[in-house]
């Protein structure tokens, strides 16, 4: 018994991990009429992609990776996107530290944030985008569920521009 439980428990954990949604945090109207809006999804190769807007503040999109190498300072980095017809998008982005946790890759520009939310309003399969570090090899690559991503989009385009 004890045995079918754990292994049913495995299980579980497996398949909640590969199918990883979007998360919609929305606090409606406070007193003063501000909105915060955070949007969150987990890659698969275990990333995270952000998008976060207020009343008092510009919309990004954070691509985060972990890394606990300390502070880093700002420097340049470019964001690709792929959208939904497979046309390839690049972005200028800069890299800096988020957390102790994590480094982000920041994007404010409105025209890739709104077209990232577009796809994700009418994703039928993963959502694939990755950052470039300029001057270096360094490329990293991820694809997000389109599961949950109607609803996570449809906030972000409603609540965000």
């Amino acid at each position: 018994m004890k045995c079918t439980f754990l292994v049913a428990s495995v299980f579980t954990a497996i398949a909640t991990t590969a199918s990883a949604f979007w998360d919609v945090q929305n606090s409606g109207e406070d007193v003063f009429g501000n909105v915060n809006v955070t949007v969150t999804s987990i890659g698969d190769n275990g990333n995270l992609m952000r998008f976060e807007c207020g009343s008092s503040s510009e919309p990004f999109l954070a691509f985060l990776l972990r890394d606990s190498s300390g502070e880093i300072p700002e420097i340049p980095a470019t964001f690709v996107h792929v959208d939904q017809e497979n046309d390839r998008h690049v972005s200028g982005a800069t890299l800096g530290s988020w957390n102790d946790q994590y480094v982000a890759v920041k994007v404010t520009d409105t025209e890739t944030l709104v077209r990232l939310a577009e796809h994700m309003t009418v994703a039928t399969s993963s959502i694939s985008v990755g950052i470039t570090i300029p001057f270096t090899d360094h490329q990293v690559a991820d694809t997000f569920s389109s599961r949950g991503s109607t609803n996570a989009g449809q906030t972000v385009k409603e609540h965000c521009f």
